[in-house]
């Protein structure tokens, strides 16, 4: 639980639940006429564990839509997918009747609404969390332990990183210890394994032993036990996997004819369909060169970051929502110095909203990094998410001189240890 890779993966796997029926879940969508999205259809899917159920659909008339249906639990995560514009969670309840505006100027990864009580609590957790801001928090670490230091200036440092600690886990923790949502606390619980310096293994699973203790039977909580095996996703939840995939522009997860509970190869992809046929390309295993490829970036310019002087390219994936990516960050910073002219360093952001990417690159401090953004409006983004393998975030691939890749996902220690050893031969 601890490290988790990214928030967008753990509720990929979030729920354990059983189909069962119940109130129904209203929502009410409103788009910004400047999201150019209207006469389009809109999908809500709800995740159970390992499955994935279609529960409404409808076209957006004069920027707004209704989508209703049952949940399969109480509590569910759901999913409101705009093709072409991303995709937004809410954790919901039966009975509940929400409204969201959909407004690219302010987007993260749990939406702003009106009538969802648990998304509106983690929508405020994480809203401060960004004010507040990963990097900062890293600076501050840094600065206090730096060495010489005036030890007033150090008490003053410790003290405002105590502070603003203090109130992130106050916030997290408030949200794991009400008594209305167990969905809350579990979200909420995994949110502060993955961002708290002070959530030890041990702290987690004493954490999980009071949950179960106020909620029990709680099918929510099946996702927080580790030694759980989820069951295989059946032929419709496939099949709805699949729809999901066509409409985010990604590859189908599963091939045609696949039976439930049977594994898929890893990199494996589905045959492609006509005219798609570059999504259907495996990803880049070690060894192999890496093609040539453009994004943008801040400036709308696109950049190639083959094409860098450094001997060695980090490409590193991430987005401003993502808790560890942000945590990751002052890292890549690190490097990008330390290596100065042997290493460059690309912050790739799959962020769908360019005002929080740009937002999260000023907080950071990343100017001295080649900054590029990937997102679904881009021609070749199934092309890169297949080639390299972005499931979870953060993701990196270092490449060597020819531009083949030489590691995957190396982090921290083990990416400055690596460099210093080919860089002494």
């Amino acid at each position: 639980m601890k490290n988790c890779l990214s928030l967008l993966a753990a509720a990929a796997l979030l729920l354990g639940l059983c189909s069962c029926g119940g109130n129904r879940f209203r929502l009410e969508v409103e788009t910004a006429p400047e999201t150019g999205c209207d006469n389009c259809t809109v999908y809500l899917f709800a995740r159970m564990g390992n499955q994935l159920t279609l529960v409404d659909s409808a076209r957006l008339v004069r920027h707004a839509a209704q989508l209703s249906g049952p949940l399969p639990d109480p509590e569910s995560l759901v999913e409101l997918l705009i093709p072409g514009q991303g995709s937004y969670i809410l954790l919901a309840a039966r009975g509940e009747r929400v409204s969201l505006r959909i407004d690219t100027a302010a987007r993260s990864f749990f939406p702003a609404c009106r009538g969802s009580f648990a998304t509106e609590r983690m929508t405020e957790i994480s809203r401060r969390y960004r004010e507040i801001g990963y990097g900062a928090l890293e600076q501050l670490r840094s600065e206090a332990a730096a060495p010489g230091l005036d030890a007033r200036r150090r008490q003053e440092l410790e003290a405002r990183l105590a502070a603003r600690e203090a109130e992130l886990d106050s916030l997290a923790r408030s949200a794991i210890f009400n008594d209305r949502s167990a969905l809350l606390a579990v979200v909420a619980t995994m949110w502060y394994a993955d961002t708290s310096p002070n959530m030890t293994e041990d702290s987690l699973r004493a954490l999980v032993r009071q949950l179960r203790a106020r909620f029990p039977g709680s099918p929510c909580l099946n996702s927080l036990d580790e030694q759980a095996t989820p069951e295989p996703p059946t032929r419709e939840s496939m099949r709805m996997e699949n729809l999901r995939a066509r409409l985010s522009g990604l590859p189908e997860p599963y091939p045609e004819g696949a039976e439930p509970g049977e594994e898929t190869a890893p990199g494996s992809a589905p045959e492609p369909e006509p005219g798609t046929e570059a999504c259907s390309l495996p990803p880049y295993a070690v060894g192999e060169r890496v093609e040539a490829f453009s994004l943008p970036d801040g400036e709308g310019v696109r950049r190639n970051p083959l094409e860098a002087a450094e001997e060695y390219v980090l490409l590193d994936f991430w987005a401003s929502w993502c808790a560890p990516c942000r945590r990751e960050l002052p890292v890549l910073l690190n490097a990008a110095s330390r290596f100065d002219g042997a290493l460059s360093v690309c912050a790739v952001s799959v962020d769908e909203d360019a005002a929080a990417w740009r937002s999260a690159m000023e907080q950071e401090g990343l100017s001295p990094l080649l900054n590029l953004r990937l997102d679904r409006s881009d021609a070749s983004f199934a092309e890169l998410v297949a080639r390299f393998d972005i499931r979870t975030i953060p993701h990196n691939l270092l490449l060597d001189g020819e531009r083949r890749v030489v590691a995957v996902d190396l982090r921290g220690d083990a990416l400055r240890e690596w460099l210093e050893k080919e860089l002494k031969r």
